[in-house]
This record gives C-alpha cells, structure tokens and sequence, in this order.
C-alpha cells in the first residue's frame, strides 16, 4: 500500500514517467537549440515556448494527480441514516460500509471515492479528487508529444532524402571540392547503365578493358545539358541512351616505376584546383569533345604498368635465376624489396603467398616479415617511421598527394606493466617521463593521415592520456601539420567527433562552428584548412546539404549515442500519442457523460440483465448533461465524493442497488466446488503444467487451498476458476477471493442457493 504521497514516488510506474519526460524534453530542446534556436526569431521563441510550456504542465498535472491522490472513503464509514444501509455493500477490509460511486481497491487499500481505474504510472488509483489533474496530464502529454514527435521526425527526415540522393562517400567528394576550389559544386555522379550504351560508357573512360561494378559512377560534369531532364521538385534525370560526351582525366595512385608511353600524365594537384576554379566549381577536367575525338582500341590506356626493369622487378628476377641455377641468395633484402613485401602482406596476405610461391619463395617468409615489424618504434608519441614512410610514398609518386587527418580517442584498460625495461600504462605524451606521480592512463589519442587521391592510411602517431585540453590538442595538431608539411603530403582536412574538448581546440585553432568558421591556416604554407565534424546525422545527410542545401540549413550534430537517443524519445513520443491519446478519449468521454469505467461496466451488465428478465431499462442517475457533467470536473472541490447531484427521477442508491442485484444474480449462477488438493498461491504452478502454461493475464491474486475448502466460483476458464473462498461456520461467510487451478478441486453435488432477504 502506498498511502502517503512521497510513497507513491517510490514506484516504477512514477519514475518511468519522469524518465520519458526527460528524454522526449533533452530531445526536442536539443535539437531546437541548432535547428531553430529561440534567439533566432519571435516565431522560434514562441515555438519553444509553446513546447516548454506543454513539457512543463505535462510534469505538473502529473504530480498534482499523484501528490493529491483520488481521495478515500473514511475508515468505518456509514451513512448518517441506519436504514440506508441495506441498500449499500460493507467493506471488511474497510470495516465500512462503500459509499455510492466508490469501490475498493486492493492494491491502494482502501475504498476509493468515484472510482475510475488504478493507474500504474501514477501508482494510485484515479477517483474524484485527481480525475481533473489526471485529465488534464493526459491532454498536456498527449499534445506535447505529438508537438515534439513532429518537430524531431523533421530532423530524421533528412536521413531519408540522403539515403535517396546517393552515398555518402560522394557528398565527401563534393565536401572536397568544395575545399579546394572555395566553391560550391552542383555535380552529381550517375551509374553506368546496362549493355550496349554501357560499352560507350567504357569508350569515354579511355580504359578499354575495365569492367564497372553496380556501384560504378561517372561525374555529371562529363555530359551535356541535353543529356538531362529536369523534374517539376527541380532534380536532374539523365536521359535514356545519353553517353559521356567528355573525355575523364584519371589520377594514378600508384607509387611504382611506370613507363612513359603508357601512362598519360596527370595534372598536379594545382593545375586541378585552378581548371575546378575556371568551370565554376566542375569537379573534374574536360577533355576534348568526344566529337573531335573518338575514342579507338588503339587509345592510349590512362593506367599504370609496372615497369620490368624497376628495382622489385630485378631483385626478384635475380634472386630466382640465382636459385634455379644452384647457387646461393643473399639473405638481406634491399629496402626496395622490403618495402614490397610489407606493403604486399599488409594488403593481401593470400597475394603474398602466391607471389612467393610464383616466383619460387624469393620473398622472405612470415616470420621474417614479423621481425621486421618488430622494429618499427611503438613507443608513444609521433612515429618516426611513419613520417619516413610517407616520405617516401610522396617522393615515388609523380604529383602531389592530397590528404586528410583525424583524430580520435580510443578507451583503453588502465593497468600498469613492466615490459622488461620501464613501466608502462602512466600518462605519456612522447616526453618519457615516468614515476608513480604520473596518473594512469585511460585513452589513447591516435593521429591517422588519410590519402583521398591516393589508397592508404597510415598513424602517424598515438599518446596516452588521462583527459587532455583543447588548447593542448590544438598544441599537436600544429605540430603534426608541420611533421607532415615535410614529408612533401598536403593536408586539406582535419576530422574529430563532436566532444566538447575537440570543440575548445577548434576554437584555439581560430574556428567557430556556431559562426561556421570552418577552416584555419596551415602553420607553415598559410593554406586554409576545412574542419569536418564528423557526427553520425551530417555522415547520413551531407549529400542532401551539398544538393539541396542553400548554405543557410542550420548545423544538427548528433553523435552515435544522442542519434539513438533521439530516435528512441521520437518512438517513445510517437507512442505517448497514440496509447495515451486512446485513453484520453475514455477519459473525455467518461467526463461528458459523468461516468467512470467502473461504472460503464455496471450500466452495460444491467442493460443485459434487466433485458433479459423484462425489467425497465436501467438509468444512470448521475448524468446531468454534458455542460453540468464538466463543471462538475471543474468544481470538483465543492463536493465530498460522498454525496453527488442527482439526475431528476433519480434515487441516491440506484446504482448500489443495481449492484447488489448484480451480485446476487452471480451468486445463483455460480457454482461451489470443495478443493481435492493443496495449491500453494503460485502464479505458475510447477506440478500442473497445464495450468502453468495458460494462466491468467491479469493481476488479479491467487486463492491458496487446502484440501476440504469450499469456493464458491464465479468465473472459469479452461484450466483455472475465479472465486471466493467461504469461511466460518456458515457456507456463506465470503473469504478471500482469487485464481486457482480446475483440478485442485471439484464441484459439489448441489447449487448455490442465494441467501433470502
């Protein structure tokens, strides 16, 4: 029983409704606060005050409703007149008679004024001193959640134009473009159609023997307008049949040796900036018009080839002459080879396997290949190998590798260890200070170069923290823009979650993502560099921003987590509307006509019985019209829940009296059974499974026998029987009431004879 109001809190029914509260509140005030901020204008004020108005009488008219309770019919209550008492029930819980309209409910307790229903959530029952504040929760929840299940979905909206506009990869692309030029580019890309246009298709590309997957792509910057039909929502359709009219400028990303009549060179990196620049933001050069020049079998072929006489090549050759013909190879590989070997192995394991075998295991075995990685420095801070690596790769290449590098933060175990050497596990930032006043470190910050004209990724460096300020991680980030200014590899690009510490470091790199300053100078070469916030709502809705956008959109960021959050307060809202909305409308429809749930019952089993013996149709006494019904809601004060306004021709105990002729004519239609066997109360009983396996949904309780207790049962069902023991001396002594198995007893000889007036 949970009588006093601070008790009733102390539920799961009140506490999961503070809970969604709060979520379907953090949601919409999250999202309100970037999409239309209340500062913005009058409109967004009013619109956020409207929502924090409903979200706050949602939360008052539910405490009022659980703090005021439905009001209890005194203990030991009788009616002031001795001879109105037989026309009223006694409560033995109570010891008291039931007032009219009131009912007992076991799980409060007590007997509770006009009784409508026990609600969970509020964890009391709904009666005449809460009905008005439970109402009106009802009605402040509902609208509420249907305001924010609106203005949230807006949001989610978006996925869905993204999922349609393309993937996401290419409105990176577009994002890059748009970097490099300072414009903004309108392209699209379109997939290569089915034979025969699709051997065209191929022509154009100058590979002849390429193949193109589903998911295969060219540029819209290589048709004409006459290619495209545009829609009446504004989109671009390409025509059926229509073909590339523009040759495609391929960029290598292969680091070999390659020879020069079979690879046509590209331009650098430069001369692509300032051909986007001169098309007004087209992402890709034009060639000659296809008309000029058809493309032939004989076309030169834009792709690499490795070079027989490269340096892999010899070595390899050598090293498998040297062993056909008997003789012995040098153990040490050059640098060259190793490079190829690693690389080789890193990709594609299997591949390495099968050039070994090709070429009669001239490349080192796996295990040397480990020891090799076993030399590579792993201490934290910037790797020097990495830098020498990527050094390297830009000194084999012939033009000017493009870059982006991200940070990110990794969680780790906090545990100290001694390699042999040192203790590690403290916090380490490359300086190598060690001792135990160093904290424990919890995360790993890591520093990834990723190549977008070229195919790798490579950690330039990690160090281990314990929380780390944005004005120190801006400190690294310079110094790693400089460490890679000097492999020769330009970074166009810096990638970090949405947390609050890589937020403060954009703003010490002089950047402000609420002002959409989204770029900052390289340290040494001046250059702008864009910021990317990645977060899981823009790496879904970036294509639709870089299509649809106007560049006024507001900025949404929603992480993994506040995504999934946000998603779960718009289906908990959805749901608040539709489950609760269902009971607002008993709820109002009960106001109108001044009867409960309870009481729609009672009138429903009179109708049938008074139809059935031929009695007059049954009248409830307490409507009194539908504007009399209300204010009675709203003057609900005036009134004890005792005594209530009665429709003309009314009596005060109809309705008790229609009651108790209920129950008695359910008494002549019961049947009294005398239990045969111990049950113990269990809501599923081991030892009858049957039972077990179809008990009753409901909360109602269970009725412990012995053997020789008589029950009187008023409701059955296949395997389980509802009624009430009899206790005492005399069979009709009612006892307690409750579910019990069929087979735990059997029915008498005789029906239930209903004790005479």
């Amino acid at each position: 029983m949970a009588s006093t109001p601070f008790r009733r809190l102390l539920h799961w029914g009140p506490l999961s409704v503070f809970g969604i509260i709060k979520l379907i509140t953090w949601a919409m005030v999250h999202l309100l606060g970037m999409w239309w901020p209340p500062h913005s204008s009058l409109a967004a004020a009013l619109h956020a005050a409207l929502f924090l108005t409903l979200a706050g009488s949602t939360l008052y008219f539910f405490l009022q409703s659980l703090l005021e309770g439905p009001g209890f019919v005194p203990l030991g209550w009788k009616p002031e007149n001795e001879e109105d008492t037989h026309n009223l029930q006694f409560c033995t819980v109570c010891n008291g008679f039931k007032a009219p309209r009131s009912h007992h409910c076991r799980k409060c307790g007590y007997c509770v004024k006009k009784m409508d229903h026990h609600c969970p959530w509020i964890n009391c029952c709904v009666g005449h001193n809460n009905h008005g504040y439970f109402t009106l929760f009802l009605i402040s929840a509902v609208l509420g959640c249907f305001h924010a299940s609106v203005r949230d979905t807006e949001q989610i909206k978006k996925v869905r134009r993204a999922l349609w506009a393309g993937h996401a990869r290419r409105g990176f692309e577009q994002m890059l473009i748009t970097a490099l030029t300072g414009q903004q580019s309108r392209s699209c890309f379109d997939s290569v159609p089915d034979p025969p246009i699709r051997k065209l298709w191929i022509e154009t590309t100058g590979r002849i023997d390429w193949i193109p997957t589903k998911c295969s792509t060219i540029c819209s910057q290589h048709f004409d307008d006459e290619n495209y039909i545009t829609t009446k929502s504004g989109k671009k359709n390409l025509r059926p049949g229509a073909y590339p009219h523009k040759y495609i400028v391929m960029c290598s990303s292969s680091s070999l040796p390659c020879t020069s009549d079979t690879v046509t060179k590209t331009a650098s990196t430069n001369d692509i900036t300032q051909g986007a620049s001169n098309a007004e933001g087209k992402t890709c050069q034009n060639m000659p018009n296809v008309d000029d020049h058809k493309p032939t079998p004989s076309t030169p072929r834009r792709i690499k080839s490795i070079n027989p006489r490269s340096i892999q090549a010899q070595e390899l050759t050598r090293r498998m002459v040297t062993k056909k013909s008997g003789g012995k190879c040098k153990q040490k590989y050059s640098p060259a080879l190793r490079t190829f070997a690693l690389t080789l192995h890193y990709y594609s394991p299997k591949a390495y396997d099968y050039i070994r075998r090709t070429f009669d295991t001239c490349l080192p075995e796996r295990r040397t290949l480990r020891k090799w990685y076993e030399k590579i420095g792993g201490d934290p801070g910037f790797t020097k190998e990495s830098f020498e690596a990527l050094k390297q790769k830009s000194k084999n290449t012939n033009f000017t590798i493009i870059a982006g590098l991200a940070i990110d933060e990794m969680a780790i175990r906090r545990r100290i260890e001694y390699d042999g050497e040192k203790l590690v596990g403290h916090v380490d930032i490359g300086t190598g200070v060690e001792g135990d006043h160093v904290l424990e470190a919890k995360e790993a910050l890591v520093f990834l170069v990723t190549s977008i004209n070229c195919n790798f990724k490579v950690p330039v460096g990690y160090f281990l923290v314990d929380g780390i300020t944005g004005s120190q991680r801006s400190d690294l980030i310079l110094q790693c823009l400089e460490l890679i200014h000097e492999t020769g590899i330009r970074i166009i690009s810096l990638t970090f979650d949405g947390c609050a510490a890589n937020i403060a470091m954009v703003k010490c790199l002089g950047c402000s993502i609420e002002d959409r300053r989204i770029t900052f100078n390289h340290p040494v070469t001046k250059d702008p560099i864009l910021v990317l916030t990645i977060c899981m709502y823009h790496a879904i809705n970036r294509v639709w921003y870089v299509h649809n956008g106007t560049g006024r959109e507001p900025m949404i960021y929603l992480t993994l987590t506040t995504l999934l959050l946000t998603l779960l307060a718009i289906g908990m809202a959805v749901g608040v509307v539709l489950a609760v909305g269902v009971l607002l409308y008993l709820q109002l429809r009960g106001i109108f006509r001044n009867q409960t749930t309870i009481e729609d019952w009672i009138v429903e089993k009179a109708q049938g019985r008074r139809e059935e013996q031929g009695l007059p149709e049954f009248v409830f006494p307490y409507n009194l019209g539908w504007r009399n019904n209300v204010q009675l809601i709203l003057q609900g004060s005036k009134f004890d829940g005792i005594k209530w306004p009665l429709r003309e021709g009314c009596g005060e105990y109809d309705l008790t009296r229609e009651q108790q002729a209920q129950k008695q004519d359910k008494r002549v239609r019961s049947r009294q059974y005398r239990a045969v066997s111990a049950y113990s109360g269990r809501w599923l009983p081991a030892s009858r499974p049957r039972a077990a396996c179809a008990a009753p949904c409901t909360d109602e309780p269970r009725l412990p026998l012995q053997p020789g207790d008589l029950i009187r049962a008023t409701r059955q069902r296949k395997h389980w029987l509802f009624g009430e023991k009899l206790v005492g001396d005399g069979e009709n002594t009612r006892g307690p009431r409750g579910w019990f198995p069929r087979d735990a007893a059997v029915p008498c000889d005789y029906l239930h004879k209903p004790k005479p007036d």
